[in-house]
């Protein structure tokens, strides 16, 4: 556990904020694809006790609002910011969207 988690969830807008407020240089988030292809932020493997790459992405959006693809988490960071992705889970095809 990071140092800003106990304020936060990890892989949020909010965490991105205080990522930029905390004048980081580098931000870590965790990766996953969805059964129709999107990427999103998402840590566990399950979304309300169903994995997240058999869920399509409207599914896991009903489930958490707060859900951020991997192009909307993007176009909020600082051109500045370094990006380190966790690809979680072993669907090998995240690699090629």
């Amino acid at each position: 556990m990071s140092s800003y988690e106990i304020f936060h969830k990890t892989n949020t807008k909010k965490s991105i904020d205080d990522a930029i407020f905390f004048n980081s240089n580098m931000v870590e988030i965790d990766i996953q694809v969805t059964k129709d292809d999107v990427i999103i932020l998402h840590h566990d493997l399950f979304c309300k006790n169903q994995l997240v790459c058999n869920l399509y992405y409207n599914e896991v959006k009903k489930m958490n609002k707060n859900i951020l693809t991997l192009c909307e988490y993007l176009n909020l960071l600082p051109s500045f910011m370094y990006v380190l992705l966790d690809i979680k889970g072993n669907n090998t095809k995240i690699c090629w969207i």
